[in-house]
């Protein structure tokens, strides 16, 4: 998104703000807060090492990426709850149950495993989220987001933006509305349940609507970068990277 230039009567406000969010992460102990509920590095540690002692595979190079997804699951669940309390829509249980078994058998874990529970509760999250939004107005930028996207995912070249707009609106334009409706309502609630997140975990973000692909991959089109993230590069640690375990592997050898 474009960044906006502070005016200068704004600017102290803005730095000592900054300063206070970065106090919050001094000791290196917290991962993130919403309002003054706290997640810290040691309950990350911890759903890392039952992955893996779950039979999860990750390598060294994915480490910083699936702790990244875990705290941005973790913080838009919480952020989801409060929304959904305030709108009151219905906790999606049911949903959450069905997702964990497809999340389950689709990466080898345990449907207890606080992992697959986490991604289950998040995805379910967003579909409840995404049901209840109205259309909202998909504007330029909005598109070229999207565009941006994929072009970073190597899905369209950097000339392609008319074409790709043009593909979006025809094809996709219900599910890229109510994503930005989504968005546009979190971003907001966001602040106001004064979301943080420590330096180590950004960028960091959620994805709110993927367009398919004639492999059958998902590319995100539309995303949700968490409260307190930098800006720069398009988020896109957002599916889990955990690999099936062995045994997973196994019965669905790579094609």
């Amino acid at each position: 998104m474009p960044r906006r230039r502070l005016i200068a009567a704004a600017a102290t406000g803005v730095l000592a703000l900054a300063a206070l969010t970065g106090c919050r992460f001094e000791t290196g102990a917290d991962a993130a807060y919403v309002g003054d509920t706290r997640f810290s590095n040691h309950q990350i540690d911890t759903l890392v090492a039952q992955l893996k002692k779950d039979g999860a595979k990750i390598q060294d190079s994915d480490q910083a990426q699936v702790r990244r997804q875990i705290v941005a699951n973790e913080v838009f669940i919480e952020v989801a709850k409060r929304f959904s309390k305030e709108k009151g829509y219905p906790a999606p249980t049911e949903n959450i149950d069905t997702l964990a078994q497809s999340a389950a058998q689709g990466i080898g874990l345990p449907i207890n495993d606080a992992y697959v529970q986490l991604v289950a509760t998040a995805e379910a999250y967003r579909e409840l989220l995404t049901e209840k939004a109205s259309e909202g107005t998909v504007t330029d930028a909005d598109y070229r987001d999207a565009f941006n996207l994929l072009v970073s995912q190597q899905a369209a070249g950097p000339s392609d933006f008319a074409e790709v707009k043009q593909a979006l609106q025809s094809q996709f334009a219900s599910d890229l509305a109510k994503a930005v409706t989504v968005r546009n309502e979190l971003t907001d609630a966001m602040k106001r349940y004064n979301v943080s997140l420590n330096p180590r975990y950004q960028p960091a973000g959620i994805t709110l609507a993927t367009v398919p692909t004639q492999s059958g991959d998902n590319l995100p089109v539309a995303q949700l970068t968490i409260g307190g993230s930098k800006g720069g590069a398009p988020v896109l640690d957002l599916t889990p990277t955990v690999a099936p375990t062995d045994d997973q592997s196994a019965s669905n050898p790579a094609q």
